[in-house]
């Protein structure tokens, strides 16, 4: 069976605070030198060096500036532009003499296009693959794009890494092709991660 308690709250006593009582602070105020040497011990401790020098007071206000001279008159304006010149005339040609056929015409100004334009400057040969390993696999393939990737993107943390690496696949597949060659190992595979390399 379950007991029902019912209780009242006839009052709530809270303790009354306290007025705080105000300082008694005997002590001068701090000088300005002693101000200027807690500066210096707080600029020491926070590694920031010594503090900036500040201008001393003016023990009197400044004088009335004397009277700006006045401004300059503004100078004179620019006389505007020229205009551009007019094209030059087109030559006049007797209509007799235009040219009706309309092939000539086109090989004509073709021509005209051409002897106009620059010569294209000689075509530099693209730099050739850093490797001359045709029997290449494709992973070594694809490694070497990254080392040549990575040499054009940062040359100066992988400068010659191309050369490097190539280096070593040549030097990897002659290994290879030398340990084939020999008698005891015709009819074996080569494995790069087998404990005899």
């Amino acid at each position: 069976m379950a007991k029902v308690v019912d209780f009242v709250v006839t009052e709530v006593k809270r303790p009354t605070p306290k007025p705080a009582e105000p300082k008694k602070d005997d002590a001068p105020p701090p000088t300005a030198e002693e101000l200027k040497k807690r500066q210096e011990s707080l600029y020491e401790s926070m590694g920031w060096g010594k503090p900036p020098e500040e201008a001393p007071a003016a023990a009197a206000p400044a004088a009335e500036p004397p009277p700006a001279d006045p401004p300059p008159a503004p100078p004179a304006p620019a006389a505007p532009p020229a205009p551009p010149a007019p094209p030059p005339a087109a030559p006049t040609v007797a209509p007799a003499a235009l040219e009706t056929d309309l092939d000539k015409v086109a090989k004509r100004a073709a021509q005209h296009v051409l002897d106009q334009q620059q010569p294209p400057p000689a075509a530099t040969p693209a730099p050739a693959p850093a490797t001359a390993l045709a029997d290449m696999s494709p992973e070594d393939a694809e490694d070497l794009k990254i080392v040549q990737f990575l040499e054009r993107t940062e040359p100066e943390k992988f400068k010659g890494a191309g050369d490097r690496f190539t280096a070593y696949l040549k030097a990897h597949y002659e290994y290879q092709d030398a340990w084939l060659a020999k008698p005891e190992n015709e009819g074996k595979d080569f494995n790069q991660d087998d404990d005899e390399h």
